[in-house]
């Protein structure tokens, strides 16, 4: 059966994790909450199914500023 998620250790504790790959909203239903509605309803579903950690790779444009917004908090990686 697929899974939406992984497994990994996190300070020594085993989470369930979800990779946020791509969200793209055409520039034209930009402005309008469809974003803020999704992904309100994508946070509700991953707690739903016991996801601990949300891994979100955000764009420079608006991405990070969106994320910021709803409670996103950064995390720098080299």
């Amino acid at each position: 059966m697929p899974r939406f998620f992984r497994f990994e250790k996190i300070s020594g504790k085993e989470v369930s994790v979800v990779d946020h790959k791509l969200f793209v909203l055409p520039e034209d239903l930009q402005g309008k909450g469809i974003s803020k509605t999704l992904m309100s309803e994508m946070v509700s579903l991953y707690k739903s199914c016991g996801i601990n950690c949300v891994y979100i790779h955000a764009n420079i444009d608006v991405g990070g500023y969106c994320w910021a917004r709803y409670g996103g908090i950064a995390e720098k990686k080299i």
